[in-house]
């Protein structure tokens, strides 16, 4: 983030994870402008709406505050969900993540809220496993995690070369595991993120992955 913003302005910025964690509590609504161009250009998103953003106006009222909400589900609702295998998701009404993500609070927005993606545990529940969201099956991801994937995938294929060499091969299958999940997950990615890429067809050879349906707990 900082050096996007250094690139990109010149600029020296402050932003770290207490901001970082600010913005996921809320506390920070409409931060300024060139950490919202940054935050667009890496989540690769068009507008400040799609990040949940938007400018505190005095006597806004509670039917344009609505209607805000609504095109911020909208937004959400047009998003595409995937798994870990690639495949899109539908989530239900009643599932802990059919609310837009920027409009969840407090404990729902930090446990749901993960570096790569979405926790889709009802929030009530506590997970008793460390880190293992790339074989989970509640986990939900979506194109702007895109950049996070492919670097957790050049990781995970050097862990797998490491672990091969030294003749650990539990672990080498672990990573290969993660590895060919991040493989699906980024090739589902792939085409949203991509601004030239060939309209669909109606050979069912080129359709998009099948959809798999996420039902609330």
């Amino acid at each position: 983030m900082r050096e996007w913003i250094w690139e990109g302005t010149g600029c020296r910025s402050s932003f770290d994870g207490h901001y970082v964690a600010r913005l996921e509590r809320g506390v920070v609504r409409w931060p300024k402008l060139e950490y919202r161009e940054a935050l667009r250009g890496i989540l690769q998103v068009a507008t400040d709406l799609e990040l949940g953003f938007y400018p505190p106006v005095r006597g806004f009222s509670t039917q344009n505050q609505n209607s805000l909400l609504e095109a911020v589900r909208a937004a959400w609702a047009k998003t595409r969900k995937i798994d870990i295998h690639g495949q899109n998701v539908v989530l239900d009404a009643d599932h802990p993540l059919a609310e837009p993500p920027t409009t969840r609070v407090g404990r729902a927005r930090a446990k749901q809220t993960l570096p790569n993606g979405y926790c889709g545990l009802p929030i009530e529940s506590d997970c008793e496993h460390a880190n293992p969201c790339l074989t989970c099956a509640l986990f939900v991801t979506t194109p702007a995690f895109l950049s996070q994937h492919q670097a957790r995938l050049r990781s995970s294929l050097k862990l797998i070369d490491q672990a091969e060499e030294a003749g650990h091969l539990r672990l080498a299958e672990k990573n290969r595991s993660i590895a060919d999940n991040l493989t699906q997950i980024i090739n589902a990615c792939q085409p949203e993120c991509a601004g030239d890429h060939e309209p669909a067809t109606e050979d069912p050879s080129s359709a998009g992955p099948p959809e798999t349906r996420h039902e609330g707990a």
